[in-house]
């Protein structure tokens, strides 16, 4: 064993030449040095919004949460660049639905969270909530 570290964690981690990366049961975000355990950094911004696991989209680090949002991490530092809810519309509530449905849709709000990790297939960043909402996100290059 060359080193290790006592985690809460349940959504497991990202792992790269240099870092460890994982979120914790309680909503932080760390990077750890692969080598030796020691941490880098911790973000602590997240606090109790169920974290996924990261993943690694460019320079950045990718994180889902409960409420829907998609946190991007700064790989260096963990400072939070971006934040992006996915479905921020709200898909239940249409004319068609009856009241009790509506109601129904208003009481369990939490139907868009993020419960897997954003995956990264060649330069797309995907996400999928938990009603089956779809969204890729690109980063484009400015020269």
């Amino acid at each position: 064993m060359i080193w290790n570290r006592d985690f809460s964690t349940y959504s497991g981690l990202y792992v790269d030449a240099y870092r460890v990366y994982v979120t914790d049961a309680g909503g932080q975000a760390w990077a750890l040095n692969r080598y030796n355990g020691s941490t880098l950094w911790r973000q602590d911004k997240l606090l109790r919004r169920k974290l996924t696991a990261p993943e690694s989209y460019d320079k950045y680090i990718v994180i889902g949460d409960y409420d829907g949002y998609l946190h991007w991490l700064n790989r260096d530092d963990g400072k939070i660049v971006a934040r992006k809810q996915i479905n921020a519309s709200d898909m239940f509530l249409d004319e068609e639905q009856t009241d009790e449905e509506k109601e129904q849709a208003l009481l369990f709000s939490k139907w868009n969270n993020i419960l897997v990790r954003p995956v990264l297939y060649n330069d797309l960043l995907i996400s999928l909530d938990r009603v089956g909402h779809l969204e890729a996100f690109q980063i484009v290059k400015t020269p």
